[in-house]
């Protein structure tokens, strides 16, 4: 587990290349040091991610292939966890912070499948 300032540099690097902290920032801080959540915690804070990919906002039937976009979030340009419309090419949710195809952002346990 990350300490607070490791975890907002770390996410700072990663979103805020000006240095600054954002919402992305600080959710990706929450991600990086809350202990996990249950399949049911996550059901109950995010109620409309999505259950085809279990907001992973994908599938890998390759290993040696980049996955391919979830037809019921992602596909259409929805956040995999909160369903709020997504900019074009987004990889980043505005309102909720996830992140596409990164499990720690998805339902717990969830991976490509």
């Amino acid at each position: 587990m990350l300490g607070v300032r490791d975890a907002l540099r770390t996410c700072s690097r990663a979103y805020a290349p000006s240095g600054g902290v954002s919402f992305v920032d600080l959710c990706a801080y929450r991600t990086h040091t809350a202990p996990a959540m249950s399949t049911d915690e996550y059901a109950v804070n995010f109620p409309r991610y999505c259950r085809n990919c279990s907001g992973i906002g994908g599938h890998k039937t390759d290993p040696a292939r980049m996955p391919t976009d979830c037809p019921d979030c992602y596909g259409r340009s929805l956040c995999g966890r909160c369903a709020t419309e997504l900019p074009a090419y987004a990889a980043v949710c505005p309102s909720c912070g996830w992140r596409v195809f990164e499990a720690a952002d998805a339902l717990p346990g969830a991976n490509f499948v």
